[in-house]
């Protein structure tokens, strides 16, 4: 995942995702590029946030997750995408 590269410091404000051929399924694209559509509570704090918003969302859905008890990305998420890639990490995780 990285921002579009276009003129001004942040560029044109677009996200683009690539995933490796080996980590598609059929069907699934291999690039997206799209305009995040973020609400304008959290856009209004991640102005005044560093790392262009970055650090406020990682932040956020930290906080989110001690409140609540409930993790925004859960270890069973993070094992099948680890898995595909480093299947032995993912046994001992």
């Amino acid at each position: 995942m990285e921002n579009v590269r276009s003129h001004g410091y942040w560029g044109n404000g677009q996200v683009r995702i690539v995933h490796e051929p080996h980590d598609l399924k059929p069907g699934e694209n291999a690039e997206t590029v799209y305009l995040p559509d973020f609400p304008e509570w959290a856009r209004k704090k991640a102005r005044t946030a560093g790392h262009g918003g970055g650090d406020f969302f990682t932040n956020h859905f930290f906080a989110e997750a001690i409140r609540t008890g409930k993790p925004h990305f859960s270890t069973c998420t993070a094992r099948q995408h680890v898995g595909r890639r480093y299947p032995v990490v993912a046994q001992r995780a």
